[in-house]
């Protein structure tokens, strides 16, 4: 399990990152929104697209998502 979160403010393009707990890129605290500890990547995609009609993931962080 890992702590994922997400942008709350939206890219250029729309779309809203998910991060790692441990990512450092990860905004500011009133940027995102936690969205739980999750099993994997997917699971966490799923529960960002109940939020945000557009998700994507971190560059920064994305070699994480294999392992969580």
């Amino acid at each position: 399990m890992a702590e994922f979160y997400i942008e709350t403010n939206e890219k250029d393009t729309g779309t809203h990152l998910i991060h790692f707990a441990s990512c450092g890129a990860l905004p500011a605290k009133q940027e995102i929104r936690y969205l739980g500890s999750i099993a994997s990547f997917a699971s966490a995609k799923t529960e960002g697209e109940k939020i945000y009609r557009h998700v994507g993931a971190c560059t920064a962080c994305a070699s994480q998502y294999a392992a969580a």
